[in-house]
């Protein structure tokens, strides 16, 4: 995971992303979230505040750095929670995905890569998330459901790095039937 840290969290940007958030330091406290009044009586809204999106984000990738899985997990969830239309709102699926696949837990890995493609369908994260979509099909066993996976890679998104990874995972898959 190290060395694919880096490069998926660029691969597939959109040519003008957000800033990269700094990294905050492990002593900052918990980022709360920003709260409104609602004009209306539906009670308290969430405001956007980049800088606390930016904030919350930058923690939950800096524990996925440092290895903590179950940390990282809990902090991508938190956050697509609590910002769930935010710029990295993506990322955080794709990287909630990702902490789950390399603890093995793949079936909610599964579903978060689901949710990174339903919700965000033009995000610049999808063909890496499709990508890892089929993975997770491929160690449930479902593996007529991962080829057809790889197989959309390749066919939307031919010159991707994701589609490099899918053509080698279904020669893979090919040679062991």
């Amino acid at each position: 995971l190290d060395s694919r840290i880096g490069k998926f969290e660029t691969s597939g940007m959109p040519a003008n992303p957000a800033p990269t958030p700094a990294r905050p330091s492990v002593s900052k406290p918990a980022v709360k979230p920003a709260v409104s009044q609602g004009s209306n009586n539906s009670g308290n809204t969430l405001a956007a505040d980049p800088a606390n999106e930016e904030a919350a984000y930058g923690v939950a990738f800096e524990a996925l750095k440092q290895k903590d899985y179950v940390e990282s997990a809990r902090l991508f969830k938190t956050f697509i929670d609590t910002y769930p239309q935010a710029q990295l709102a993506p990322n955080a699926w794709y990287w909630l995905g990702e902490s789950y696949y390399v603890t093995q837990n793949y079936e909610i890995a599964r579903q978060s890569f689901e949710g990174l493609l339903s919700q965000f369908p033009d995000s610049g994260k999808v063909p890496d998330g499709m990508l890892k979509l089929g993975y997770c099909q491929a160690q449930l066993g479902q593996k007529d459901r991962a080829r057809n996976t790889f197989n959309e890679v390749l066919r939307l998104y031919p010159m991707s790095d994701a589609a490099r990874f899918a053509q080698s995972q279904l020669r893979a898959m090919n040679l062991g039937q």
